[in-house]
């Protein structure tokens, strides 16, 4: 595969820029619809928003090869009016850091959009210095009159988006759609050629909130096998070593008891077969991403994790390496064109 630097930062910045918080994933899911549609997949949608895509082999008895990536971010819901007219009160959608708030532009996702900001006090003004609480914070619409339209609203935090010294990209929800570009360069390889199993593609939502798209995309779409490309923590000032993965270091891996090990290893063999760059990383219970769901779907699934490193996480500003997802997208195109071994049924001797 070939890496087109200009090609990968374009659809980053795509993906980047669709506002698509856990359950309003609605402009999202058009777009990756189209998407696999180009690349010729027939598309589906589920009631929950999940989007499936599905390429046939053509082959007789093929393997059942599912690969998903999450396309939902964090974001914030109006809850209602706060003390003073023209601010809102907010409750956090996903893992939210309060402390990244304050002074902070708002897209509120109305229609039109209404834009505000969350206020921050001056530090002449400050106390002392204290953690800051969710339930403190509002957002400033610089005097708009309340309206129940605003009520069950949700937002995101205004982001910029763009290359980064040598070869990294920044910008908000690379968490996961650097897994989902990933995914999307690797369907858009295959156009030209046919996959060696039967393939569907789920773009699944609401994984912010535990992991609830998973259950009924992967209902949806029986399978032999998963691939779960999610994102990983990078190396950062601040973080353990043994929590985080090297940014540059390639496709991470993950070894653990949520990953099927025969099939991890089948992925670590094509990985060094193309000489495509990863890392090890371990996950010694609970991954906490789709894979726990797909791995207890149905009779059971033998599923890998995949991902890419990235700093910064759950903020406006995560980043990371275009080199690392070229690694995710090789290994992804690698699976899907190599003759995955279809399960035997499971059968009772005397």
């Amino acid at each position: 595969m070939a890496f087109d630097t200009r090609k990968t930062t374009t659809l980053l910045t795509e993906l980047s820029e669709i506002d698509a918080p856990s359950g309003f994933e609605e402009p999202m899911a058009r777009y990756l619809a189209g998407k696999l549609r180009g690349a010729g997949f027939a598309v589906s949608t589920d009631a929950m928003g999940n989007v499936l895509g599905q390429r046939i082999s053509g082959k007789p008895n093929a393997a059942r090869l599912l690969i998903d990536a999450h396309m939902d971010e964090i974001g914030l819901i109006i809850t209602g009016k706060a003390d003073r007219d023209g601010f809102l009160r907010f409750a956090a959608i996903g893992s939210v850091d309060p402390a990244l708030l304050p002074g902070r532009r708002v897209k509120l996702l109305t229609e039109p959009p209404v834009f505000g900001v969350i206020p921050i006090l001056p530090p002449h003004v400050k106390k002392e210095k204290n953690s800051v609480s969710m339930n403190e914070l509002s957002i400033d619409t610089g005097g708009l009159p309340f309206s129940e339209d605003f009520l069950g609203a949700p937002a995101v935090l205004c982001a910029e988006s763009g290359l980064l010294g040598d070869g990294a990209f920044f910008g908000k929800a690379l968490d996961n759609r650097l897994s989902v570009a990933a995914i999307l360069t690797a369907i858009d390889e295959l156009k030209e050629t046919l996959p060696a199993n039967d393939i569907t593609v789920t773009f699944s939502v609401q994984e912010e909130l535990g992991l609830r798209g998973a259950h009924p995309a992967s209902t949806a779409a029986p399978c032999d096998y998963a691939i779960i490309a999610d994102a990983d923590f990078a190396e950062q000032p601040g973080l353990s070593s043994d929590r985080t993965r090297k940014f540059g270091g390639g496709v991470t891996i993950a070894r653990g008891p949520n990953m099927n090990r025969g099939f991890t290893d089948t992925l670590v063999s094509l990985a060094d077969s193309a000489e495509i760059p990863y890392q090890i990383s371990v996950e010694p219970g609970r991954s906490g991403t789709n894979a726990e769901v797909l791995q207890l779907s149905g009779g059971g699934v033998r599923t890998a994790l995949l991902g890419t490193a990235v700093k910064n996480m759950h903020s406006p500003v995560e980043t990371a390496e275009l080199g690392d997802a070229l690694a995710l997208s090789q290994l992804i195109f690698a699976a899907m064109t190599t003759d995955l071994e279809k399960p035997a049924e499971i059968t009772f001797g005397d």
